[in-house]
């Protein structure tokens, strides 16, 4: 007899729309900085509960390579540092002024 677990759907919770991810920030009424790492580009949105998106921001990903480039050489100051997508995140943050917790 085949197992039935295997064939139930899965629910991907995942936000489909913009409206669907400030209605999730509505109801956990928390601050969130969401990303989105397509085509070349890190796309972020800073999203505060009851204003919606308060600040957008992209970057090229070859753009945050260079500017990530010291004396030391690029690719050994990122994996020094942490890895390329922290970097690219870190870089964002420091754009829009959000802090990590």
């Amino acid at each position: 007899e085949p197992n039935s677990n295997c064939n139930q759907l899965r629910y991907d919770a995942t936000p489909s729309s913009v409206e669907q991810l400030v209605d999730i920030v509505n109801r956990q009424r928390a601050c969130v900085l969401y990303y989105s790492l397509a085509a070349g580009f890190l796309y972020s949105w800073f999203i505060v509960p009851g204003k919606g998106i308060v600040r957008f921001h992209e970057v090229a990903v070859s753009e945050t390579d260079r500017e990530g480039e010291d004396s030391r050489g690029g690719e050994e100051m990122l994996t020094t540092t942490g890895s390329l997508l922290e970097h690219y995140v870190q870089s964002v943050r420091d754009s829009l002024g959000v802090q990590s917790q």
